[in-house]
């Protein structure tokens, strides 16, 4: 209730704009940003103004608790409990509203995405066996520094048994990769970790403009990479282009954030990836700055080539909405076939374009799969079983 409460609260306070020259914002656009900005602030600033006002707004939105409160004192030592027989005719309204206002958790949008994922893969003979597992893990080197966590089995909700892992494998121009559910893509065999469009600096960007975020995504985009190369120990970091959301972003940056920035490019071999938003290379962060990246089995792109193949690329931040009870689920998503993989956007002010929009699906023309993130794992659905998000 109070996310749906912020949105009302960030367009009225500017943060948020039905509006783009040209072109109104859909619903589902605003949904998303409104939310990546009400975790940045309950996060890194639980107090603010905009918080305090969502809570008040919602005490008095769709239960008034102040009327409430005020009636049940004026009834104080009044009340006479009666047990009835059937419902009575003043009950029958608030019956009715039953089940009419629904408040989804995360939680629940996880046990909601395994029950579909389970279901659609039932139907359809979709579902696959758990990944071979050897003392390898098929990775091309014995398993050890920078191997990912070992995937397990856990029940999920609805008592359905699904396959619970912390990184998904894929294959792509026969190499074995990893897909994180943070949104990260992790190379076994060369010890590679990929991130794409972090767009730092966005809130300031916007703040120029006059569109006043709060100034905590970049804070809130480096704690989540820190986590990942603790936890991967990579020889190498390919960001995937968009890492700045503007040419001057790097020169925005806060001091501490500038030296969380040196810290990780010092440590690791850094390949900065041009994208639309950074196309020149800022000078003081450190690591390599390069059009593509290119192994002798992957290259490695900001924005996907049409027909080219074993390509690893973002730009479009993909995103995909499944069918699930009482309506469906959106999440941010990497979309893969044979060929090609697209990798969501990392970013803490990062939104999405569904997975069904043309810019996105003409790149795969013969489908292929996404892959949601969820808190500890991913959820796997061919591309052909999604509605539009």
């Amino acid at each position: 209730m109070l996310r749906r409460t912020f949105r009302n609260v960030a367009v009225i306070a500017g943060l948020i704009e039905r509006h783009h020259p040209g072109q109104e914002k859909t619903r589902r656009q605003v949904t998303v940003n409104s939310d990546l900005i009400y975790d940045v602030l309950r996060r890194h600033q639980p107090h603010h103004i905009l918080l305090r006002a969502t809570r008040a707004d919602a005490a008095g939105g769709l239960t008034d608790l102040s009327r409430i409160a005020g009636m049940l004192e004026r009834v104080k030592g009044r009340i006479v409990h009666m047990v009835l027989s059937r419902v009575s005719p003043l009950a029958v309204p608030v019956l009715l509203e039953i089940g009419r206002e629904s408040v989804r958790s995360d939680a629940d949008e996880e046990k909601l995405l395994a029950e579909a994922e389970a279901i659609i893969a039932e139907a359809t003979g979709d579902a696959e066996p758990p990944p071979e597992r050897g003392p390898d893990q098929g990775s091309g080197r014995g398993a050890g520094e920078g191997d990912p966590p070992e995937e397990r089995h856990a029940p999920a909700g609805a008592g359905l048994a699904v396959l619970v892992m912390t990184a998904a494998p894929i294959h792509l121009a026969g190499e074995r990769l990893m897909l994180d559910p943070a949104g990260a893509l992790f190379w076994p065999a060369t010890g590679a970790l990929t991130v794409s469009d972090l767009h730092l600096e966005k809130g300031s960007s916007y703040a120029r403009r006059g569109q006043l975020l709060p100034p905590w995504d970049t804070h809130a985009t480096l704690d989540r990479l820190t986590l990942l190369l603790r936890r991967y120990r990579p020889r190498m970091v390919i960001a995937l282009g968009d890492s700045f959301h503007d040419d001057d972003g790097a020169g925005r940056l806060p001091a501490s954030e500038l030296a969380r920035l040196r810290t990780m490019t010092e440590a690791h071999r850094f390949v900065w990836v041009q994208g639309n938003h950074d196309p020149s290379p800022p000078a003081g962060v450190g690591g390599e700055w390069v059009e593509a990246f290119t192994t002798t089995t992957l290259t490695f792109r900001h924005q996907a080539t049409p027909g080219a193949p074993d390509e690893i690329s973002g730009h479009h931040h993909p995103k995909a909405a499944v069918p699930a009870r009482g309506g469906s689920v959106s999440r941010p998503c990497f979309v893969s076939d044979a060929r090609r993989l697209m990798m969501p956007a990392f970013g803490a002010y990062t939104g999405g374009l569904d997975v069904r929009d043309p810019a996105i699906a003409r790149l795969f023309p013969r489908g292929g799969r996404v892959f949601l993130l969820g808190r500890e794992r991913l959820f796997s659905f061919a591309l052909g079983t999604l509605r539009s998000g």
